[in-house]
């Protein structure tokens, strides 16, 4: 059965880049003390059972935990701040309701509330020189450009991360929340792994039987040393890769009863 509190929990929970702290903090409170951790560089979380040794490891499990968002530029001189933004158009952030929180946050109880505008600025102009025409280069407009601009009480330059708020909902075998995509797929991956490492019969250092399409004790199966432990790897990638807004119901396959 699906955890449904702690589903909420995953969804709502503000990482967005590789400012992962608060929901990385939150799956190792889900694997608890039988389970250890290594941080590697560019964003990566490996957990494995307390004690296994690495190159024992016979299946890993990857999954990316960020969501869309963006950071804070610096302040503009007729009020709020320049925002980078990424994962979606900046008029479908301005509209939603967001959340702000520090780029080095070790979990989401100090994010804030934050909102954008949008504003129009002039594109840059470039030269374009001649062409075989021998025609005397000329300056070229692009036109328009649509940029986003943040306020909120607790912005910080160059140090607050945002993303989106939104409450997740279930109403019968469906979902409705943020980062949908990346958290139900963490989600699959931290009980896959929970209930491989919990379902196995044999003890460390003992042999067993290797399933096989024969069955267990058929002509195909075969000794083999028994490594119980799996992995998982949880990854914080750069830049989010579903560029959908807040609000993209999804169906459970495990609906609640």
């Amino acid at each position: 059965m699906i955890d449904l509190d702690f589903l909420k929990q995953l969804t709502e929970i503000p990482s967005v880049g590789t400012a992962c702290g608060p929901v990385l903090n939150l799956i190792a409170s889900r694997f608890g003390d039988h389970y250890s951790h290594v941080d590697a560089s560019d964003g990566f979380r490996l957990f494995h059972k307390r004690g296994a040794v690495v190159s024992e490891i016979t299946t890993l499990f990857v999954a990316h935990v960020d969501e869309i968002g963006g950071c804070i530029y610096g302040p503009r001189p007729g009020g709020g701040f320049n925002a980078r933004y990424w994962g979606n158009r900046p008029a479908v952030f301005a509209y939603a309701e967001l959340q702000g929180f520090d780029y080095l946050a070790q979990d989401g109880h100090a994010a804030f509330p934050v909102h954008g505008t949008i504003l129009t600025v002039e594109g840059p102009a470039q030269v374009q020189m001649p062409g075989h025409s021998a025609r005397a280069h000329e300056i070229v407009s692009y036109g328009e450009e649509k940029r986003l601009v943040l306020h909120g009480d607790g912005i910080k330059p160059y140090r607050t991360v945002w993303t989106f708020k939104q409450s997740t909902t279930f109403i019968e075998d469906t979902i409705d929340g943020k980062a949908l995509d990346p958290r139900v797929t963490v989600y699959s991956v931290m009980e896959a792994v929970r209930a491989l490492d919990g379902h196995s019969r044999c003890r460390s250092g003992s042999r067993c039987r290797a399933p096989s399409l024969d069955g267990p004790s058929g002509p195909g199966g075969k000794e083999e040393p028994c490594v119980p432990n799996r992995t998982c790897a949880c990854r914080t990638a750069r830049v989010g890769k579903i560029p959908t807004g807040p609000r993209m119901p999804r169906r459970l396959t495990n609906p609640p009863r």
